[in-house]
């Protein structure tokens, strides 16, 4: 378990993973872009 986090240090942690998840979708729906592109 880890040590206790301030409140800042979880938001900051959750706004990182947040930027992560915006990255990571915007990734997946460019490469489904192009499949469906593909496949026209």
């Amino acid at each position: 378990m880890m040590g206790q986090m301030t409140q800042e240090e979880i938001n900051v942690a959750l706004f990182d993973e947040g930027q992560r998840l915006r990255q990571e979708i915007r990734r997946i729906k460019k490469s489904k872009e192009r499949y469906r592109n593909a496949l026209e």
